[in-house]
């Protein structure tokens, strides 16, 4: 199956979104502001991969990994952002160390925040991910702690880069 660029995706999910706030609106056309940021959150160490079964270490590389980002403000100000990365999932343990510092830096609440991810086998294992399917050893556990705490910053810098860069748009219900 094939799947659709990303930019179509955030597009995608724009019209979703952009639904839910229009609704109960009576048809009228809004000014939005929307911003879209990215970073590349391949790993630069021997982290394993995810979803593997024993052939866990990357052999190499043939395009990189990102997190995508969408941020829209609605004319009455609130705002949303949505992050989706290229892992094969993510633990309670990421999703709550990345809100938290997501909440910090633009003081967002958890409603106003989503992520996701494409499902990938090509990602690295993260932070508490199937700990039972991956047994890590010391230095792989350390790679892991390192490279979850750097895609998290990564994934706030590209949500930064998102919100710092909101541009007029406009929604018409038809």
């Amino acid at each position: 199956m094939r799947t659709l660029p990303w930019i179509a995706q955030s597009l995608i999910v724009f019209a979703f979104v952009a639904g839910a706030f229009a609704a109960g609106r009576g048809g009228q056309e809004l000014s939005w502001r929307v911003g879209i940021g990215r970073r590349v959150i391949t790993p630069h160490t021997a982290v394993w991969l995810a979803g593997y079964g024993t052939k866990r270490a990357p052999a190499g590389k043939i395009h990189d990994l990102w997190v995508k980002v969408l941020a829209l403000r609605a004319p009455n100000g609130k705002c949303v952002v949505m992050a989706t990365t290229d892992h094969m999932g993510m633990s309670k343990t990421i999703y709550e160390s990345l809100y938290a510092k997501v909440n910090r830096r633009f003081s967002l609440d958890r409603s106003e925040f989503m992520l996701t991810f494409s499902h990938n086998h090509c990602g690295p294992v993260l932070k508490d991910d199937l700990v039972d399917y991956y047994p890590l050893d010391d230095e792989q556990r350390r790679l892991v702690a390192e490279y979850s705490d750097w895609m998290e910053d990564q994934v706030v810098e590209a949500a930064g880069q998102a919100l710092g860069n909101l541009q007029p748009a406009q929604l018409l219900k038809g």
